[in-house]
């Protein structure tokens, strides 16, 4: 497969980063050719030891998390609660153009290696803070995980059934949102450094990305004072090998559903015929479409869909996915070797450049770039790196 050339090639980033978000942000950068420096504590940060791992055997070098949100960068351990490590650190920024971070404010403060403090040390340093709340604003002390946020954004009250308690998308959307938007912005920052000689302090808000995402919403209540509720909408039927979605609900599809099911008589029934007279009447309207759904396969109604132009789609199981004809011609995973991990495949970039792939590199062991680092780049001696190891500074 052919990749795209590094776009990026030339420019150092710095990721200080122990959560997703940030993880994912850097690792965008280290796809088109950047190189990406993850600075980890000794010990390693949290996702080496949140697997899943091969063999269910805990390995730090080896969790499918870690090197995941990790592929083509390089890896140096530092501990930044030292003096040593801090000095070693404001190096490393010297050496960059931008570093990416989800440090609390408070512990970054700390350790000296607050925002202002950097942009004074490095000026034309870009530096990238991401945090679930953002900077500033009667929340920003307050404490927030993945559900919290998806919850204080309105995301969580417009899922599921109007009889029932609303429910959470699976996963760590806002994680990966909060990540590239936070990648899009170091862009933007890099780009304007190189340009004007100045550097930026972006800050990324978690909460504030998928927010955005309610955009429509946002814009019809402010026209219209009208609100999105949970409301009776079944999105998703049972068929002979799984489940299929199919949107009944838009006035245009409706007469092409009904001729898809074998039913075209219901596009003229005042019952069905408008979208809400099919609200009204959902769950009778649910009995019709199932008894069509429950005799034909995924792939069967799938493609029947598709002929009549009707919005609809399988849900498909991860091993679906990797079979997926559509994902294996756009050369969406690619096989990426490890030595502790074996060869695997990983998801790739959602886009291309000139009709190519960014290529993925492998993940980094723990401390593995250190000599390359501390030695050859910031000029320490095997024997500095030895006592630098043996007080813990690395």
């Amino acid at each position: 497969m052919q990749v795209a050339v590094k776009l990026l090639e030339g420019v150092r980033v710095l990721d200080v980063s122990r959560g997703i978000a940030g993880n994912f942000a850097a690792r965008q950068m280290a796809d088109l050719g950047a190189d990406v420096i993850l600075v980890e504590p000794p010990g390693g940060i949290p996702s080496r030891g949140t697997g899943p791992f091969p063999g269910d055997r805990p390995d730090p070098d080896a969790s499918g998390t870690f090197l995941y949100l990790n592929l083509g960068k390089r890896a140096v351990t530092l501990h930044l609660d030292t003096d040593a490590g801090r000095h070693i650190f404001r190096e490393l920024c010297s050496e960059v153009n931008a570093v990416i971070t989800d440090v609390p404010a408070e512990e970054a403060i700390r350790l000296g290696l607050d925002l202002e403090s950097l942009g004074r040390d490095t000026p034309g340093l870009v530096v990238t803070m991401v945090s679930h709340l953002g900077r500033g604003g009667p929340y920003e002390h307050h404490q927030s995980v993945e559900l919290t946020d998806m919850a204080m954004s309105g995301h969580v009250n417009l899922l599921g059934r109007p009889d029932r308690e609303p429910v959470k998308f699976g996963g760590e959307p806002g994680q990966f949102l909060g990540g590239y938007a936070a990648f899009g912005a170091t862009m933007a920052g890099v780009y304007e450094a190189e340009v004007s000689g100045t550097g930026q302090v972006v800050e990324v808000s978690i909460r504030d990305a998928l927010a955005l995402s309610h955009v429509e919403l946002f814009c019809r209540y402010a026209y219209t004072g009208q609100m999105q509720e949970r409301g009776y909408q079944q999105l998703v039927y049972p068929c002979k090998d799984g489940y299929i979605s199919i949107q009944l609900m838009f006035d245009a599809f409706w007469g092409r559903i009904c001729r898809l099911i074998g039913r075209p008589e219901l596009a003229s029934d005042p019952m069905f015929s408008t979208f809400h007279a099919r609200r009204e009447n959902a769950e009778l309207l649910d009995t019709i479409v199932i008894q069509w759904t429950i005799e034909h396969t995924q792939e069967e109604i799938y493609q029947a869909a598709q002929k009549e132009r009707v919005t609809a789609g399988y849900l498909a199981k991860i091993p679906a996915l990797f079979l997926s004809p559509q994902l294996q011609y756009r050369g969406f995973f690619q096989e990426v070797p490890h030595h502790a991990a074996g060869t695997h495949r990983y998801p790739g970039a959602p886009y291309k450049v000139d009709d190519l792939s960014p290529q993925l590199g492998p993940a980094p062991a723990l401390g593995e770039h250190n000599f390359d680092v501390y030695c050859r780049e910031l000029g320490r001696s095997p024997s500095d790196l030895a006592d630098l190891r043996e007080s813990g500074v690395v």
